[in-house]
């Protein structure tokens, strides 16, 4: 599998952020973006409309392959039918998020309270927090159907490094990591200026 060179990671300029549900993909997508000054996608926001419309497909992949063009971007979600694998070839790195079914599914039913009657700041407006059982069960079976996301993603992935976070303080300490070496990257380039 192959895995990326941390400290390179002033150079990543193309991320896409993939994981079960409730694995935490926004929030860390968000920080990412954040620290490098990249733009963000969450593909939440591209696949719906108010009301939880689906957009059309054509619309949805015409928008992600202009953003796939770009020379720099933060890109959540799976959307497997949403050419995932045209976006794992366009990153520079995938990072893979694997928590445990227990921590993904008590994510998914505290962003449920903490966000209950509003739409997620991730999400089109106008689609507001829901939670249903068949919901709970996809989430509870994510870990049947990949049972090793991780190493199923670093397959698909080709030649695109990929890191995979298992825990909380594996992905505070990759965060942690690009956003030093996005600020060093920065200070060394204002320093270079006249």
């Amino acid at each position: 599998m192959p895995t990326a060179n941390v400290d390179g990671l002033a150079t990543v300029r193309r991320i896409a952020v993939v994981g079960a549900s409730g694995a935490g993909k926004s929030r860390l997508a968000t920080r990412l973006a954040e620290a490098a000054g990249l733009p963000l996608l969450h593909l939440d926001q591209l696949a719906w409309r108010s009301g939880w419309v689906e957009t059309d497909r054509a619309e949805v992949l015409r928008e992600h392959r202009r953003v796939l063009a770009e020379p720099a971007w933060v890109i959540d979600g799976n959307y497997t039918n949403v050419d995932k694998a045209d976006r794992m070839a366009h990153a520079d790195l995938v990072v893979v998020l694997e928590p445990s079914r227990l921590t993904a599914l008590a994510r998914v039913l505290g962003r449920w309270l903490r966000h209950y009657g509003e739409a997620r700041p991730d999400m089109a407006p106008g689609c507001e927090e829901r939670l249903d059982l068949g919901f709970l069960w996809f989430v509870w079976r994510w870990h049947d159907r990949h049972p090793d996301y991780g190493r199923e993603i670093a397959r698909a992935a080709g030649s695109t490094p990929v890191i995979v976070l298992r825990s909380d303080s594996d992905v505070e300490h990759f965060a942690a990591r690009f956003a030093r070496s996005h600020a060093r990257a920065a200070r060394a380039e204002m320093s270079r200026r006249p």
